[in-house]
């Protein structure tokens, strides 16, 4: 199929990704988003190594594991000098990986203000059918509402795009990561 215009995005988080969860402070379930700090814990032979999060509302701390009663050498030089010095490409290396969160049972907060799109256009030859072809890239599987990333994209209403979805003269391929 020849399209007129066909997108190409790419779903980019700008920082570790926010949960959603009971608050003690609050009483109630709240977002918490990355504090930007690591802490680690040395308990015996063993280390403990947590990535800070702070409830929106009231401020109080939740530690996210990382790793959890590790011998202090199963831990790369690297990753370790990281933690204790809280390296940012690290929080955002941790915070957005998918695997601590599903391990640690944490519900990540479908949160479509903390990503940024990367979008390149490209026009086709003028076909006179007017379709649209948008490849949506996802690498870090993001919980984000597509209608609302594509509207945002092409300035449209999210309703005009389940119009042009149903009609034809718009197709979305999503291609998720992690």
């Amino acid at each position: 199929m020849r399209y007129e215009k066909v997108i190409e995005c790419r779903i980019v988080p700008t920082g570790a990704f926010k949960i959603v969860r009971g608050c003690p402070g609050c009483g109630c379930k709240r977002v918490y988003s990355c504090r930007g700090r690591f802490r680690v814990n040395a308990n015996g032979n063993c280390l403990d190594v947590w990535l800070i999060y702070g409830c929106e509302g009231c401020g109080h701390t939740y530690n996210l594991p990382i790793y959890e009663r590790i011998a202090p050498d199963k831990i790369p030089q690297a990753a370790y000098q990281a933690f204790l010095s809280n390296d940012a490409s690290a929080v955002f290396r941790y915070g957005t990986d998918k695997s601590i969160f599903q391990k640690n049972r944490a519900e990540l907060f479908r949160d479509t203000a903390a990503c940024e799109i990367e979008t390149t256009v490209a026009c086709g030859p003028d076909t006179g059918n007017g379709k649209t072809l948008v490849n949506l890239e996802n690498p870090y599987g993001l919980p984000v509402r597509i209608d609302k990333i594509v509207a945002g994209i092409l300035h449209i209403s999210r309703s005009k795009v389940k119009e042009l979805l149903k009609n034809g003269q718009l197709v979305v391929n999503i291609r998720n990561g992690q």
